[in-house]
């Protein structure tokens, strides 16, 4: 049995974006520049048109894994010959 790793950029992005360490408000055609709102009003919800992203590893989530196997058959012949 042969196990990959998770990739590491996966992990530390939902480390990163878990809602406590870190946020990310994604606005679609903001038109309040140069003047940015808080991070109050972005939390609030129905201030602004506004998406947050929260990022979280499932329980489910196994590391993915390949089996191989593999057969051998031997055999001696007569004159000292062997037969693989």
């Amino acid at each position: 049995m042969f196990y990959d790793r998770f990739a590491l950029a996966n992990t530390v992005t939902a480390l990163r974006y878990n809602g406590q360490v870190q946020q990310r408000y994604v606005i679609a055609n903001p038109d309040f520049f140069p003047t940015a709102p808080s991070v109050a009003t972005l939390a609030s919800p129905g201030a602004l048109p506004s998406s947050s992203s929260i990022r979280e590893l499932s329980a489910q989530l196994r590391a993915p894994y390949v089996m191989r196997s593999a057969v051998a058959l031997e055999r001696r012949l007569p004159a000292n010959i062997t037969l693989s």
